[in-house]
């Protein structure tokens, strides 16, 4: 940034970020010397909450130099979009440093238009020095003040927007002066009378002369030997007839600082190769969070403090891939004096979550997390299927603050299991193939089948050899791929086959597709193992193994507070578990989907997991370890290709035992009313629609367009006059009457994914009456629930059999609501309708025949006359 503006001459105004209300928050490209960097204040100059702070990290540099309104901004909205809350198809409201910078970047151009002549710097110092200054907020957090664009353009003289002086070290000596330039491009020349709110850097004179046409300058100087630790900030501020030019000052006076040096240290006993990932505080605040990456040896220059540092070492095989982690770290480091910390991966036990199964781990997340005085921080980090072992290392208990690490672990049925059984035993820690494309074929049942060396899997390497419903072994290259083997393993009519490197350790591969040989691979010295066997000239015979659908899932965290201790083993059963039975329906046979399980602990505002596919038609046994600290969030994908799911309530589960069994993307998906999604309600005249339009039949479960795969639009009338729309759907905010009209909600949703079978199309219209209020009082919207009796786990009915049908209506706290129900069905896509009879919510539909999907329209009204209208297309299917 800096070279492009000394190269072109072009200010940059940029967005100071928003991360705040925490200091030394400015983020790139803002904290270049070059950009007039830009916070946010209120329509009352109040700084924003989120509005990042300076000095900037690092050398305590004065960042931001300016600030603009961007705290609920109305501006001009693309089309289609659907950033922050739309007002209408034209424009929309939202917040942010980003909000404020156009009113700073035009006042440049307006500057630029003025006064042609200038340069970027000249109109970055222009517009900052003569900007507004707040008292209630310092330099490091607003510059100079907020924009005034009047006064840029039109007085004439500014100065040096700001003098930054950076960190002085404890023992720095010697007076440091900077100069501030004031420049008069006016006619007439300007005395002004400077006077400085910061005691510790004043300027060098009481007044300057600023010669018409000319510039001059005032020297501003630090002592450091005089200053006490801490952070200081000021503005000098120069007037006089009717001309105010304000420069901001700061400088940061650090304490004794002392070595903390950390060594890194491998399972294998040797320093660590590459490098590892950590997490570093100061209980007291004394020095910003932070966290990294660190090679072997690193040092830190910080103050005497408490200290808390985690790190993550990786466990490397022969070829260099990390198959395993360790987690290592000092909740509790005094630092009163030059110190060094050993951080040795031997000393970590390894986590083992055991169950009455033979489970596996598809990934985990561990999680390390301090707090003290003046500092909460942490880190939690996710790791893939690849790496198979994860230790921890104990520490002693701490006696400041709080301190937690946690394991986290979703557990299945292992998907593969290989070994070789003749003629000696060996056991494969093999894995299927991942593909590009489509999803592996994987191994169903147990299998014991031969095996044939295919040499280096070329054509050539096939021809006449006698694989059929064997296991051929294809040894390649350093660098090659599989994709060539297995075409011919596929066309020789080979059963199985399993591939690897000539190569030491693990590698991960991919083909383009799956054919319909599982394709399985070995580590570099299983794979040479099992091609020496071969070479015996011995018959070679493998079992192998494989359960594509795990029948359970286990989702465990196993938090430890204050210490970490030595016995990692973790026995998972009915006493400390919730155990339910959970159906995911899907469209059509072997269709995949995607499901997450996030956890939250008390400190902890967002989770940090990875998707796991998972075949849908099917149910499998979940369980749930019991914590009252712990909270889960649930998301289910319709399709693995979907970018939106189906979520559910948030749980806390701390009473062992089994609970119903539950039910995802269950028919009849459509917009049904969430208070986990949020309520729509009423406040002064200010009306929120809060409708999520993908519901399932599940209470709480519920999901949301995103726009491309899926698409809504909502409009809302009052007494049939269009109020507002949006195109965000089931969600909009609009200022409406203060008396009392009828209003009507109308959304329309559509599913247009190729995956998407069922609830492609939805039309709902909400009818209720609301007026004026003093407080936030709930709508009285109504949400209709299906109850399609006989759906098997594809969402199809017997075409043969009647259908029952329940329905009811309730409002948004889930209250029933007694009165009218219709409903009508229909087998063409909504082109004709038939009624059907509704008798105390239940009906029985009979299908014609041929029909493959059935729509269904309900109209329905509680006592108080509020109505919902809702037709749902391909409500679910027929077979």
């Amino acid at each position: 940034m800096d070279r492009l503006s000394a190269s072109t001459g072009t200010l940059f105004v940029i967005a100071a970020g928003n991360a705040g209300p925490s200091d030394e928050t400015v983020g790139t490209p803002g904290i270049a010397d070059s950009a007039l960097t830009v916070g946010a204040v209120d329509k009352s100059d109040h700084l924003a909450s989120f509005s990042s702070r300076g000095p900037r990290l690092g050398d305590s540099a004065v960042k931001p130099e300016i600030t603009a309104p961007g705290v609920n901004i109305t501006a001009a909205r693309a089309s289609g979009t659907s950033m922050g809350t739309p007002v209408d198809d034209y424009y929309t409201t939202a917040s942010g440093t980003s909000m404020a910078t156009p009113h700073v970047a035009g006042a440049a151009a307006l500057v630029a238009q003025a006064h042609p002549d200038w340069t970027g710097e000249q109109i970055k110092a222009d517009l900052a020095s003569t900007a507004k200054t707040q008292p209630d907020a310092d330099v490091y957090q607003q510059g100079d003040g907020r924009l005034d664009a009047v006064r840029a353009v039109e007085q004439g003289v500014f100065g040096t927007s700001t003098l930054s002086f950076g960190t002085y070290d404890d023992d720095a000596t010697g007076i440091d002066s900077k100069d501030i330039t004031y420049t008069n491009t006016t006619d007439k020349a300007v005395e002004l009378k400077l006077a400085s709110t910061l005691a510790e850097a004043a300027p060098g004179a009481g007044s300057v002369t600023v010669p018409a046409h000319g510039t001059a300058t005032v020297p501003v100087s630090v002592d450091p030997t005089k200053e006490g630790q801490g952070r200081y900030s000021g503005h000098v501020t120069a007037s006089g007839d009717g001309v105010v030019v304000t420069t901001g000052v700061g400088f940061e006076k650090a304490p004794k600082a002392f070595e903390l040096k950390v060594n890194l240290i491998g399972r294998d006993g040797q320093p660590i190769p590459g490098s590892a990932l950590y997490t570093m505080q100061e209980l007291n605040g004394a020095i910003s969070n932070n966290y990294g990456f660190l090679t072997a040896t690193h040092t830190w220059q910080v103050p005497a403090g408490t200290y808390s540092i985690g790190s993550w070492i990786y466990d490397r095989d022969a070829g260099g891939s990390a198959v395993g982690t360790s987690v290592v770290g000092d909740p509790e480091i005094k630092v009163d004096g030059d110190i060094t910390i050993t951080l040795d991966a031997r000393k970590a036990v390894e986590i083992k979550p055991k169950t009455k199964e033979d489970s596996e781990s598809k990934g985990f997340t561990t999680s390390w997390h301090r707090e003290g005085p003046g500092s909460s921080f942490g880190m939690s980090y996710s790791q893939g299927w690849w790496t198979r072992h994860v230790y921890v290392a104990p520490t002693k208990p701490v006696t400041q603050g709080s301190f937690e690490f946690y394991s986290k672990f979703r557990l299945y049925a292992k998907e593969l299991t290989a070994s070789v059984v003749g003629p000696e035993k060996l056991p494969l820690s093999m894995y299927y193939s991942q593909t590009y494309n489509d999803f592996p074929t994987e191994i169903s049942g147990s299998h014991t089948v031969r095996a044939v060396d295919a040499g280096g899997g070329t054509a050539a390497d096939f021809a006449g050899l006698d694989v059929k419903g064997k296991v051929a072994v294809v040894g390649l290259g350093a660098t090659e791929r599989s994709d060539a083997a297995l075409a011919n393993a596929t066309a020789a009519g080979a059963g199985y086959l399993i591939t690897y490197r000539k190569t030491p350790g693990f590698w991960l591969e991919a083909v383009d597709h799956a054919t319909t040989v599982p394709l399985m691979i070995a580590t570099g010295e299983e794979g040479a193992k099992l091609t020496s066997l071969l070479r015996t000239g011995k018959k070679v015979t493998l079992k192998l193994g494989g359960t594509p659908v795990s029948p359970y899932v286990y989702n465990v965290l196993f938090a430890q507070k204050g210490a970490i201790s030595a016995n990692q083993t973790y026995k998972v059963d009915s006493s400390n578990t919730v155990k339910h039975t959970t159906r995911y329906y899907g469209s059509q046979a072997g269709g995949m989907g995607l499901d997450t399980a996030y956890t939250f602990r008390p400190y902890q505002l967002f989770g940090v997991d990875s998707g796991q596919y998972m075949q849908l038609g099917t149910s499998r046994t979940e369980y749930y370890n019991v914590d009252p600290d712990t909270r889960t969030w649930h998301v289910v994908y319709p399709d693995w290709r979907a970018s939106k799911g189906q979520w559910s309530p948030l749980r806390t589960l701390d009473k062992a035992g089994t609970e119903p069994a539950e039910d995802w993307l269950r028919q009849v998906v459509r917009p049904v009313s969430s208070e986990e999604y949020g309520p729509s309600e009423r406040t002064g005249d200010q009306l929120t629609m809060s409708i999520p339009e993908f519901g399932d039949s599940t209470m709480g479960h519920y999901g949301y367009v995103d726009g491309t795969q899926d698409t809504a639009k909502g409009k809302l009338y009052a007494d049939g006059q269009l109020v507002g729309d949006s195109l965000i759907g089931g969600y909009g905010v609009f200022t409406v009457p203060a008396a009392q009209p009828s209003y009507r909600f109308v959304l329309d949703a559509q599913r247009r994914a190729d995956w998407a079978r069922y609830s492609t199309s939805t039309h709902t219209e909400w009818s209720f009456a609301s007026a004026h209020t003093t407080t936030q009082t709930a709508l009285p919207v109504l949400s209709v629930d299906y109850d399609l009796h006989g759906l098997d786990l594809l969402n199809r009915a017997e075409a043969k059999k009647k259908t029952k049908l329940g329905l009811s209506v309730r409002d948004q706290a889930g209250s029933l609501k007694a009165g009218s129900l219709k409903a009508w069905v229909s087998y063409d896509d909504g082109a004709s309708w038939k009624e059907v009879k509704v008798r105390h919510g239940r009906a029985e539909i009979k299908h014609p025949k041929g029909a493959e999907f059935v729509s269904l329209r309900v109209l329905a009204s509680d006592s108080a006359g509020n109505r919902i209208d809702q037709t749902v297309l391909r409500a679910y299917g027929l077979k």
